[in-house]
């Protein structure tokens, strides 16, 4: 992510916070210096004379993208930017989600948040408060193996079913023990 050393020094963030895919980092850097360029230069002298360093996040999705092409300019960066709305996130396979893999099927963007009670001083009285912490992911990691829900290996246990899976083709049986996919076994 870059930009983070800013955030974690001084705890103030300045731009947009922009995800895209790994090849499109520099873009997604051009894209906000260009917007912020663009929208908070001094009126009278046309100069920035702001600081902010640009929060790009990455996900790789190269394997269900043509990431190669550099398909993401800074044109599209701003484009998102002015888009942007308080409206909720979209989620699933959609927009960066489009291209994410999880534990060895298809991932996508999601989001939780939670409401946490809190308190404040205000004019020297403490008043109770609830703060919403909240999250979004692009879930797009790990191997099939490495699969867990609660703890429970799901992935192993899976990978192990499918590894006794029986097939029958044309008069043939096969019985597998290996990791394999019934794809694996065609003739």
């Amino acid at each position: 992510m870059t930009g983070s050393h800013w955030i974690d020094e001084t705890g103030l963030l300045h731009v947009p916070i922009v995800m895209t895919n790994s090849f499109a980092t520099g873009a997604g850097v051009q894209g906000v210096l260009e917007y912020c360029a663009r929208e908070y230069k001094d009126k009278d002298t046309g100069l920035c004379d702001w600081f902010g360093i640009p929060v790009v996040t990455e996900t790789f999705d190269g394997y269900l993208n043509d990431i190669g092409s550099f398909p993401i300019k800074p044109s599209r960066i701003i484009e998102g930017i002015e888009k942007a709305n308080g409206d909720p996130v979209k989620e699933g396979n959609t927009g960066g989600g489009t291209g994410m893999v999880c534990a060895g099927y298809k991932g996508g963007t999601g989001s939780s948040s939670r409401i946490i009670p809190g308190k404040k001083l205000v004019d020297g009285k403490e008043i109770e408060l609830t703060y919403t912490v909240a999250a979004l992911v692009q879930a797009n990691y790990g191997a099939k193996k490495d699969f867990r829900v609660g703890g429970i290996p799901i992935g192993r246990l899976m990978i192990e079913e499918e590894a006794k899976v029986s097939m029958s083709t044309n008069g043939y049986h096969i019985r597998n023990q290996c990791p394999w996919l019934h794809i694996n076994c065609q003739v």
